[in-house]
């Protein structure tokens, strides 16, 4: 029987992820990661992080898109986020980009809202020990050929 390993770049999207989902969850949310959701469009997107938190007036949701990507992250990311959070009706958006992003998808973000998180900004809310260990965990799998991982 075969077994379906990830890609380097899938494994790395799935270590951000889990550290993401682990940083909201130590701040008191409720995290589903890879959720389906059915927009008002009829269109099925997937969220890599949703983060649910709620007092006695409102629910706060956030859904985070994470992309550890070689490359800067370009608008088109950022763009789409914001189309998802209003076809799904959410509000909080943030694009999680160790690699960073274009001066474009800053742009993208200031206009339509969403946050975003660069590498700096990572290891500011995650820590750097965090980002170089996950790094370091894909890096480490058999068959890996380097990369530059979660940092």
């Amino acid at each position: 029987m075969s077994q379906v390993s990830q890609t380097p770049s899938a494994a790395r999207g799935a270590a951000l992820e889990t550290l993401l989902a682990g940083h909201f969850t130590r701040h008191g949310y409720a995290v589903e990661s890879n959720l389906v959701v059915e927009g008002r469009s009829g269109n099925a997107h997937e969220l890599d992080v949703v983060a649910r938190r709620s007092d006695a007036l409102t629910d706060y949701v956030t859904v985070v898109e994470a992309k550890s990507w070689s490359n800067r992250v370009g608008k088109e990311v950022v763009a789409k986020l914001a189309y998802v959070l209003a076809d799904v009706g959410m509000h909080k958006g943030i694009v999680a980009a160790p690699g960073g992003l274009t001066s474009g998808a800053i742009t993208a973000a200031e206009a339509l809202g969403i946050e975003v998180w660069d590498g700096a900004e990572l290891e500011r809310r995650l820590g750097a020990t965090a980002l170089a260990d996950a790094a370091a965990a894909v890096d480490a799998r058999p068959g890996h050929r380097g990369g530059r991982g979660c940092r």
